[in-house]
């Protein structure tokens, strides 16, 4: 654990968390830094935390996430623009898994949307009303098969519209034009 100075620049390290193998080599370390912004001791102290482990086959701790003054959690970048920002490599994929006990339920709200995704058992459903769970009713779903159900948890064709009274509307663009 280490401290650094009273008035520190902007990315300074201010401590740090270190782990070592037996050698005293680090393989992984969380590190608090100052943070941009307006450093005033007592009174404006910016800071963000930066977690670092080692991958397989390097001997050299990268960084793996952060989280900055404003609260923002990054995985996979160094400037988090938004509560959680999770980017992938050029030539990775990213995925975020919700699981619950190896079982892939899960469920993701957008309460200010009242919107809720879950997943459960092969299905993907949708709901809207209160994002609690408890009473929001669920508006479609992609069954076990691939079919989709609109106004219907149990569809029988690859499109079930059944929503009352029963509509389906097609538009077509007349302003465009094709070449």
């Amino acid at each position: 654990l280490a401290v650094n100075n009273a008035t520190p620049a902007d990315g300074d390290d201010l401590g740090l968390l270190g782990f070592t193998d037996t050698s005293n080599i680090p393989v992984a370390y969380v590190r608090g830094r100052r943070d941009a912004g307006t450093w005033t001791s007592s009174s404006s102290m910016p800071t963000k935390l930066t977690f670092h482990t080692t991958a397989d086959g390097v001997t050299i701790p990268t960084e793996r996430m952060v989280i900055d003054s404003s609260g923002n959690v990054g995985v996979g970048t160094t400037s988090p623009g938004a509560k959680l920002d999770v980017r992938g490599s050029s030539t990775g994929e990213v995925k975020i898994r919700l699981d619950e006990n190896g079982s892939f339920q899960a469920a993701l709200q957008l309460r200010g949307n009242d919107l809720e995704i879950r997943g459960s058992s092969g299905t993907i459903e949708f709901y809207r009303g209160n994002a609690d769970e408890a009473s929001s009713t669920e508006i479609a779903r992609f069954d076990t098969s691939g079919r989709l159900g609109v106004g219907t948890s149990s569809p029988d064709s690859t499109l079930e519209l059944a929503a009352g009274p029963p509509s389906f509307k097609l538009t077509r663009n007349t302003t465009a034009s094709t070449g």
